[in-house]
Order: structure tokens, then sequence, then C-alpha cells
């Protein structure tokens, strides 16, 4: 099967899923699944809804690590459509809930987030002072993936590895 076929067979499973979701947080991350699916697929108003869905269950619930997803959901969509102040909105949002959780991969994932749309929106300084802490999670594990040589180029490539933009 192709992305697309493999997506909507995905999407039909949430769908099932959802109908019987009485426990919110069921309910919560299958929305955001069902999001992250929709917005894969280019539906991004259903993958807005799904998304603000999740996120007033999980505010409801005072969930700040799902609060977290369903702002970097909401936020990337909101990147996706061109809208940069309410891009950075949400994914400020989601490194907020993100530190609470004590999540950090989701810190570090915001911290990205929020340097590319600040570098985007033309506040570079910003973006500069966001790059070294986005940076410290895959600084962490640099060591090991050196030790595997698959990946050691992925993670520890830098801009003048690549030919170009479309060098793999």
């Amino acid at each position: 099967l192709d992305g697309a076929n493999r997506g909507a067979e995905a999407l039909a499973e949430v769908n099932q899923l959802l109908e019987p979701a009485g426990h919110l947080g069921r309910r919560s991350i299958l929305l955001r699944v069902r999001a992250v699916l929709s917005y894969h697929q280019g539906d991004l108003q259903h993958a807005w809804e799904d998304a603000s869905e999740g996120l007033a269950i999980d505010t409801a619930a005072n969930h700040d690590i799902g609060q977290g997803f369903s702002h970097q959901i909401l936020g990337e969509i909101a990147y996706a459509e061109g809208d940069l102040p309410n891009a950075r909105d949400h994914h400020t949002c989601a490194l907020a809930s993100q530190r609470a959780a004590g999540n950090l991969f989701g810190v570090f994932d915001a911290l990205t987030r929020l340097a590319k749309q600040n570098a985007a929106a033309g506040d570079l300084e910003t973006a500069k002072s966001l790059y070294a802490p986005s940076r410290q999670g895959w600084e962490a594990i640099e060591p090991i993936a050196g030790l595997i040589e698959e990946i050691d180029g992925k993670v520890d490539a830098r801009v003048d590895d690549f030919e170009n933009e479309d060098d793999p």
C-alpha cells in the first residue's frame, strides 16, 4: 500500500476506536492521533478540530503532557497555514506544558520548533537564543549514536555535509 492508503486505513481504525472511547484520557490520545493523521493527509480543518478537542480535555484534567502535545499539533497546523504568530503561541504553550510535565523530549522538540518559527518570522536573535538549548537532547545521545554507523551521520549531520537541499 502507498502512504495515502495506509494513512486512510489508520484513520479508519482510530475512528473505530473513538466510538467507544468513554475514558477522557483515552479519547484525548485518540483525538491527537487522528489529528496527526488528518494533518499528514492534508485535512488541516479536521486536524485542528481534533487537536483542539484533545487540548480542551487535557486542560480540564490538568494533564500537562497532553496539553503540550496538543499545542504542538496546533502549532504545526498554524505554521503549515502560514500563521506564524499563532504557531509560535502554541509552541510556547507546548514548551511550558512539557516543562511542567518534566518531558525533556517535548521540551527539546518545542524549542526546536520555536527556533525555526522565530527564524522564519525574522526574529533571528530569539531563534539564536533557542538553538543551543534545543540541541541538548541530540548532543546527549551523540556519543552513543557514534557507535552505530547507520545512524551516526543522521544524528551528527551538519549543513556542509550535504550537496544541496535535495541531498538525502
